[in-house]
């Protein structure tokens, strides 16, 4: 009986989440906050292409709601993309 009404309310949260339009305005998560220490790596050198594409998973990071059939890009896989098109332009100029 508990399982069902946690699962019949994150149903909830997902479907509050698309609102009208149909589009999620926010995902119904909770995100902590997180501390990161940037340092230099040599695996991910920018000749370093083949650990670059390692970082980006089957599909491209594209996902599929089945909720309207609309196919979303997950922010930071767009992020590495852009960021690998960079590293492309800038070794062959």
């Amino acid at each position: 009986m508990v399982a069902t009404a946690v699962l019949r309310s994150r149903i909830a949260d997902v479907s509050n989440a698309y609102g009208q339009t149909g589009h999620p305005g926010k995902l119904p998560i909770k995100v902590r906050s997180a501390v990161m220490n940037f340092s230099d790596d040599p695996f991910l050198d920018i000749h370093a292409a083949g650990q670059w594409k390692a970082l980006i998973p089957k599909g491209n990071g594209w996902v599929l709601l089945d909720f309207n059939k609309t196919v979303y890009a997950v922010s930071m896989y767009h992020q590495l993309h852009c960021l690998n098109s960079i590293c492309h332009d800038l070794i062959l100029s």
